[in-house]
């Protein structure tokens, strides 16, 4: 799977994306057995193994690129060989630009902690609601959704610390 994500190199990157969705895995699992919450029902857990995920990308980045690889938040402006009033205008683009990435990089570990939090913590709310209703078939069903809720989370928190790997360490920016 991240052969076909990142290509070329991929397979050193298998240990920490691996070890991100099995801890989230069995994190988000553990809260299915009655009287145990999940890790990953507590913002505090998710935020900080999103701040892994960006402090990783982060550092893969500049080490692939070196200090060029914030050169990427410009979107390659200002280019060269134009005349000065252009040039001047594509490097205030650029700033803006700079600015904009910046937040939205800083954006990506609240949006990974948020995204798990508010599933998981939804799920296992449902689940209890469910238990509390009705006894016996609904909240197996429930709970095999959970199951599969809690799986689906893992792999997205996974797959989206792969892609932005995938975008720090690439070559066609």
């Amino acid at each position: 799977l991240l052969n076909n994500m990142i290509g070329h190199g991929a397979e050193k990157y298998v240990p920490l994306i691996g070890t991100y969705f099995l801890f989230l895995l069995f994190a988000n699992w553990l809260g299915m057995i009655p009287g145990f919450p999940p890790p990953t029902e507590n913002i505090n857990t998710n935020l900080g193994l999103a701040l892994i995920s960006f402090l990783s990308y982060q550092y893969l980045g500049i080490k692939e690129h070196g200090f060029h690889y914030l050169s990427q938040f410009t979107g390659g402006l200002p280019p060269k060989g134009y005349g000065k009033g252009i040039t001047v205008f594509l490097a205030l683009v650029a700033c803006l630009l700079f600015v904009i990435e910046l937040i939205g990089h800083l954006i990506r570990p609240l949006s990974l902690s948020l995204r798990l939090w508010g599933n998981i913590n939804g799920d296992h709310t449902l689940v209890s609601s469910v238990l509390d209703l009705v006894p016996l078939v609904i909240p197996m069903v429930a709970m095999t959704l959970g199951v599969l809720v809690c799986f689906i989370q893992s792999l997205v928190f996974s797959l989206l610390s792969a892609v932005y790997i995938k975008l720090a360490v690439s070559h066609d920016h």
